[in-house]
């Protein structure tokens, strides 16, 4: 049994219950039937067992996105990710620490989308400045646009997977170039 498993997973039960703020070290040592010494074995704080959750989750994604075909496939099981896990990343924005809760968050995308973009790509043709606000842009972006999105009922997964990804790609950036202009001589 991987005991950071079973506190990250009591963890996760407890926020969608109660919210982060109300999670503390006894209630989850209690709730694990662990000892303080045990959890500080694993983990040096709650937001600890947060950044190591959301790691774990971020690399689970990532393997699988990575064995996918296509981008658009890797870019619907970040998608279907967050709508199984929006409750919880709601409850997590909610608390006391949205701040570090939202650079979590963001790293998170970042990493995600750096990860898959180099895999696929990895001679870009981009200088390193260049990518590093790219990243950003996408992170922020598609996190903002996930959480407006993916609470909603009736989402259509792959029809919203296919709108980040045009959004992403050269496909819509290239539909929104302006005609050359021609010259003409006289």
């Amino acid at each position: 049994m991987n005991m950071k498993n079973v506190i990250a997973e009591a963890f996760a039960k407890m926020v969608r219950q109660k919210g982060v703020d109300k999670v503390t070290v006894k209630a989850l040592i209690d709730v694990c039937d662990i000892s303080r010494q045990t959890f500080y074995y694993h983990f040096q704080n709650i937001t600890d067992v947060i950044e190591w959750s959301l790691e774990r989750a971020t690399q689970e994604m990532l393997s699988r996105s990575l064995q996918e075909d296509t981008p658009q496939r890797a870019i619907r099981i970040f998608v279907s990710s967050t709508v199984e896990n929006y409750e919880l990343m709601c409850k997590m924005m909610e608390s006391r620490k949205r701040e570090q809760m939202e650079k979590m968050l963001l790293e998170a995308s970042r990493k995600f989308f750096e990860s898959i973009l180099l895999a696929r790509y990895p001679e870009l043709p981009l200088q390193h400045s260049d990518l590093e606000v790219m990243l950003d842009f996408w992170a922020c972006g598609v996190t903002g646009i996930l959480f407006k999105y993916c609470g909603r009922k009736r989402l259509d997964i792959d029809a919203f997977s296919n709108q980040i990804y045009r959004l992403l790609s050269e496909q819509m950036l290239g539909s929104l170039k302006e005609p050359e202009n021609e010259v003409s001589e006289k």
